[in-house]
């Protein structure tokens, strides 16, 4: 057995507990909906909007945004793509 699919590296050279927690992973899989990762970030700012979100440098400073901040900054992003006639899916 290999780790995705690369002969490079067997699961054999793995460190018992990493083989445990990986068979241990496998055998506890629950079946999940897919969603889309916009629903599923639109979902975490409703349910976290104070949380700190997104971190970055400029001009040596930290920066920081929140959940509600950047859902509010990628809903104007959105409003201002459609009106410059983006349209969705492309």
């Amino acid at each position: 057995m290999t780790i995705t699919g690369c002969s490079r590296f067997p699961t054999s050279c793995l460190c018992p507990n990493v083989r445990c927690e990986r068979q241990s992973l496998a055998a506890a899989h629950h079946p999940y909906v897919a969603k889309h990762c916009i629903t599923l970030f639109f979902q975490q700012a409703s349910q976290t909007p104070q949380l700190v979100a997104l971190i970055w440098m400029q001009e040596q400073q930290t920066c920081q945004l929140s959940y509600a901040e950047l859902a509010q900054q990628a809903l104007k992003l959105a409003h201002w793509l459609q009106l410059q006639g983006t349209l969705a899916g492309r």
